[in-house]
Parts: C-alpha cells; structure tokens; sequence
C-alpha cells in the first residue's frame, strides 16, 4: 500500500521525535525548493526523491518500496544531526568522519537495525575507496 505525502511527512516526524531531531530538518516538500533541497513525488505506485537546483535536476531515484523511501529522506537529517555532532566534538588530528560515521549508524540503529547495518556497509565501502585520513 502506497502512503500518500502526507502520511510520509508523519513518519518522519515520528522518526525525528524518536532521534530527539529538531522538526524543522524533518520537513519534506512536494515540489522543487530554490535551495536544493529534495522533494518527493508520488507517481504511478513509485516514490520519486528528487535534487533540484535553480530548474537543473541533480538527482533522481525511483522505489516503490516506502521503506526504501523513509531510509533516504532519514539520511539527509541524520547526516546533518552528525556533522551537527561532530563539529560540536571534534577531535583535532582526526579525521572529521569518524565522528560522523559513527554518530550516523548509532542514530540509525536507534531507528531500525536493518538501516543500522545497511548505513555501516556503506560506509565500509566509502572507507574502502577513501580511508581515514588522522
């Protein structure tokens, strides 16, 4: 069953209240924000989450599947909570995504372990290309 936007928007502050996230980063939108910022698009049983600055697309993915969906939109906000976290602990002659990477899983174990371990597999391939750098 498709959620409509929103019953999506619900979810996401359910979500946000959970991680303690301030309400105004868990806002989503139906249409192209002059920002950048992504917007969701429910079309043909497919959720679209769209990257949009000054009328260039940036960025498209496509699911019909809302956990897929709630997934992205919640890793935009947990990874502006991270850099939040991290720059307000950084540790000098560190690299700064330590910090983040392990406040992103924490934040997203909270939330789902499924999206706990799917979020630490990425970021074991990031490190795979790029590794720490302290």
């Amino acid at each position: 069953m498709m959620l409509n936007f929103n019953e999506i928007q619900e979810k996401i502050y359910e979500y946000g209240s959970i991680i303690n996230a301030p309400k105004d980063v868990l806002k989503i939108y139906p249409s192209p924000q002059p920002d950048g910022t992504p917007y969701i698009k429910i079309n043909n049983n497919e959720y679209l989450y769209i990257v949009e600055e000054r009328g260039m697309e940036l960025e498209r993915r496509r699911t019909a599947n809302i956990d897929v969906l709630l997934y992205w939109i919640m890793s935009d906000v947990i990874f502006f909570l991270a850099s939040q976290y991290e720059l307000e602990n950084r540790a000098k002659g560190f690299d700064s995504r330590r910090l983040i990477f392990k406040k992103e899983i924490e934040l997203f174990k909270v939330l789902k372990k499924e999206w706990g371990n799917i979020t630490e597999t990425r970021i074991n391939q990031i490190l795979e290309e790029t590794p720490y750098n302290d």
